[in-house]
């Protein structure tokens, strides 16, 4: 009885004999005439792309260190494709552009496998955890754990890291229906001055899904000769999360200030129209806001317009958030006799607030993509041929 230990390693052996034999069917079918084949005309024809696919899969071995028996004869098979189908083009069907859609599928199909195999060989893990520290990934053995933990990140929420060249930052998340959008800021920084030169925003989903776990879809960052893929690997449910951050409580006037772990508010005054996204206006309610100006230790400002309102001779109110503090801010009294406000905030801890998120660099993707362009460009010329022969 055979035993696989482990399953994945087992289906891409299976799979990578599959596709050469895919490939060289691709390579030679066209070279071959139906119930009259000369096996030594079919030889003679394919001297050539053989010999030219033969020099050039030495020097994509050499150039990228392929060292991997299987992986070389596939690499070989894939060229040959390429190699063969252009071959064929250029000396049977020439400009008869009808007739070119079985030849360009194959070679889209050949070009995208080498794509493949020189991106998958390559690939670099960027989110190296440096702290040594053991995640829980939720895998089945210590040792897979641990590999795991090596080759992922935790970002606290706007707790900056540096990882392969880039400064990342989790800036929170969004959610839409069943899917948690997590905002991944990435910034590239001049080594000189630290100004920054390069800034992007990725925002790979999950859904955190009781019975399943975490379904984790990656975002990706194109460049013209890699991709940077990035998803979630785990993060904290928050709806299981005990907030038990106390609001401190202060009087204040116009002009004065508040202060909080990393910055501080001031109170600008009173504003009937308001402006809170999260309050919903009624016939007969009585509405104001507190205008409020957030700044950062760096400088940076924002504003938070926390609501009181009376409804039905009720009070109420409305907070507002600043999301780059996980600051929470309302307006509970109004002392008119003072020109005064009461104010309520409270930071919860931002330790709550984290992800864990792998990413990965891929090089030379764009010849997996340029491949599979061709390859619906000759799906798409065969098509039309067979329409407008009926």
């Amino acid at each position: 009885k055979l035993t696989v230990t482990d399953p994945v390693s087992h289906y891409n052996k299976i799979q990578i004999w599959l596709t050469l034999l895919i490939l060289l069917g691709t390579s030679t079918i066209y070279y071959f005439k139906f119930k009259s084949s000369s096996m030594k005309e079919v030889a003679k024809k394919l001297a050539l792309p053989v010999a030219v696919a033969i020099v050039f899969t030495a020097l994509i071995c050499y150039l990228q260190d392929l060292q991997n028996i299987p992986i070389i004869l596939v690499m070989f098979a894939a060229v040959l494709s390429v190699s063969a189908n252009l071959f064929y083009l250029i000396r049977t069907i020439q400009f008869k552009v009808i007739k070119w859609g079985g030849t360009i599928a194959h070679t889209g199909f050949g070009l995208m496998i080498v794509g493949i195999l020189l991106s998958s060989y390559n690939k670099q893990v960027i989110s190296v955890n440096r702290l040594g520290v053991e995640l829980n990934l939720g895998k089945e053995t210590k040792e897979e754990n641990m590999k795991e933990s090596r080759e992922n990140v935790m970002l606290f929420r706007d707790i900056p890291i540096n990882m392969a060249g880039y400064t990342v930052t989790y800036k929170g998340d969004t959610i839409s229906g069943p899917n948690h959008y997590y905002k991944i800021l990435y910034q590239v920084r001049k080594n000189d001055t630290g100004a920054i030169k390069e800034e992007f925003i990725l925002l790979p989903n999950a859904q955190i899904n009781p019975k399943m776990g975490l379904v984790a879809s990656p975002d990706t960052r194109h460049y013209l000769t890699h991709d940077v893929f990035t998803y979630i690997t785990s993060t904290i449910d928050k709806s299981k999360i005990t907030d038990t951050t106390s609001y401190e409580s202060k009087t204040v006037k116009s002009g004065d200030s508040l202060f909080f772990a990393n910055g501080y508010m001031i109170f600008r005054g009173f504003d009937t129209k308001v402006h809170n996204k999260n309050y919903l206006a009624q016939t007969g309610d009585i509405a104001v806001s507190a205008t409020m100006d957030v700044f950062s230790l760096e400088g940076n400002s924002y504003q938070a317009t926390p609501t009181y309102f009376i409804r039905n001779q009720s009070e109420n109110f409305v907070e507002d958030t600043v999301g780059k503090f996980n600051l929470f801010v309302r307006l509970t009294q109004i002392l008119p006799n003072e020109n005064a406000a009461r104010i309520e905030y409270k930071q919860p801890n931002a330790m709550n607030d984290y992800v864990i998120m792998k990413a990965i660099l891929f090089p030379y993707i764009n010849v997996l993509w340029i491949g599979t362009i061709i390859m619906i460009l000759g799906f798409g010329i065969s098509l039309y041929k067979r329409i407008s022969v009926k």
